[in-house]
């Protein structure tokens, strides 16, 4: 079984993750964290950043903000 945890690292979504944490060993499950990440920049800007740029910032900010 498996639990999918959406979150985005905010103080209120890390008690969502200590209560998957424990609900996951109650049923012996596992957590699959989703973490979807905004990107503040116009569209066309979007467009012309690279994939690897995109993908580097945003390990980058689920890294910064993971501290649970």
């Amino acid at each position: 079984m498996k639990i999918l945890l959406p979150t985005d690292f905010s103080k209120l979504s890390k008690v969502a993750v200590h209560y998957a944490a424990k609900l996951a060993k109650k049923l012996n499950a596992e957590i699959v964290l989703l973490h979807a990440v905004f990107i503040d920049a116009p569209p066309r800007a979007q467009a012309a950043l690279k994939i690897n740029q995109i993908l580097e910032a945003m390990v980058d900010n689920a890294k910064q903000d993971f501290h649970i």
